[in-house]
């Protein structure tokens, strides 16, 4: 099964997918981490599906172990170039209990193929007191996917489990974490033009289709273990 999948994730995926020239990525980048900083200072932290690192690399290594993992060998090896601790896909981690302040998925819960898996050993990895963060997550208990069953963010050939808001949260502290906070990234990122995106959501509704971003779409996703 991980074969197939790895075969969803050529090099190309990631030559074409290198944002470290697209200021609005490296913005968001920078918003998303000093969300992460505010919870977790300094430590060890680890990101679920790093592709080749652009995320990751931001932290600062006098402050942060920056461990990740991908499913592509060619995107780990670009990682690790860059000076990160990039292990390829497993099924099980080969971490310790607890060996991490913060595990972080970014843009990455809905395509794993095996989520429950991989959240429990992702928990496992954490320390008490420590966090597992979901950035970039399309959230299904948006407008736009009740009126039209999708959304920008959703790769459709590599979708798995797409997840609501509510269903995260429950997931979470289930997995003995409590949900310290929700937030749904739009107003003062890079991607928001009011303006535009309400043009562009009416034409949606009229049958007209245009990429847009929009309030309540993505959302991020913050707990601690218990």
């Amino acid at each position: 099964m991980i074969e197939a999948e790895a075969l969803k994730y050529p090099d190309e995926y990631f030559t074409t997918r290198h944002y470290g020239d697209d200021p609005a990525r490296a913005q968001m980048y920078a918003q998303e981490r000093a969300r992460v900083q505010a919870c977790v200072p300094a430590g060890a932290v680890f990101d679920y599906g790093c592709g080749i690192g652009d995320f990751l690399a931001g932290f600062d290594p006098a402050l942060y172990t920056r461990h990740g993992m991908d499913i592509s060998p060619f995107a780990t090896a670009h990682a690790r170039a860059r000076g990160l601790y990039a292990i390829d896909y497993t099924e099980d981690l080969p971490y310790a209990d607890g060996a991490f302040d913060a595990v972080i998925l970014r843009g990455t819960f809905q395509h794993i193929y095996s989520p429950f898996h991989t959240l429990r050993e992702c928990a496992r990895i954490v320390k008490p007191g420590g966090y597992l963060i979901f950035l970039a997550t399309p959230n299904t208990r948006s407008l736009c996917y009740f009126l039209f069953g999708e959304l920008p963010a959703f790769d459709p050939p590599r979708n798995w489990f797409q997840v609501s808001d509510r269903t995260l949260e429950t997931i979470i502290q289930n997995l003995n974490f409590e949900v310290m906070e929700t937030l749904y990234p739009y107003w003062g990122t890079p991607y928001a033009r009011p303006i535009r995106d309400a043009w562009r959501f009416a034409g949606r509704v009229c049958g007209r289709r245009a990429p847009f971003a929009f309030p309540g779409n993505m959302m991020e996703v913050y707990g601690r273990k218990r």
